[in-house]
């Protein structure tokens, strides 16, 4: 396989090579940064842009397609949040396992508690009301659903610190 400056040459099967034809294939990855740039395959084998007329995606140069690529990830880069600050990690994250550290910190950037907190929020809740209480029957309803909330708590705990090691 010979290889050119700008783009690659194999030879086809055994028979193409018998006969010494060679195709051009285009370099590793473009089609992969077009893709993300938002163009779309053609059937011809060509790109289109959205929002861009025909005669105009026709004359795109490897160029307009660079600075089109660079110019959304500059958009992008403008709207990341924090920029340039360092991480605020607090303890919680540095006892939390590896395996489940990318879900809650997913669920924290969308402003969701997992449900073990609604759990322990609930669970101190329960106990709050069981002090103040002062009726008999209250005091064991709140007994027996404090009781419940704990075992829950202590059954997704655990299941948390096995899917972490996992």
């Amino acid at each position: 396989m010979a290889v050119t400056s700008s783009k690659r040459i194999e030879r086809c099967g055994e028979s193409s090579q018998q006969h010494g034809s060679i195709i051009q294939a285009e370099p590793p990855g473009r089609s992969r940064l077009l893709a993300l740039a938002g163009s779309r395959q053609t059937p011809a084998g060509g790109f289109s842009w959205p929002g861009l007329g025909q005669e105009r995606q026709a004359n795109m140069s490897d160029q307009d397609i660079e600075r089109r690529i660079a110019r959304d990830i500059a958009k992008w880069q403008r709207g990341v949040r924090d920029k340039g600050e360092p991480l605020q990690i607090d303890e919680g994250w540095l006892h939390t396992p590896q395996g489940l550290r990318l879900p809650f910190s997913v669920l924290k950037s969308a402003g969701v508690p997992p449900r073990e907190v609604e759990l322990l929020a609930r669970r101190a809740a329960v106990r709050e009301q069981l002090e103040a209480c002062s009726d008999a029957q209250q005091r064991e309803r709140l007994t027996r659903e404090l009781s419940e909330l704990e075992q829950n708590i202590a059954f997704r705990l655990e299941a948390l610190q096995r899917l972490g090691r996992a």
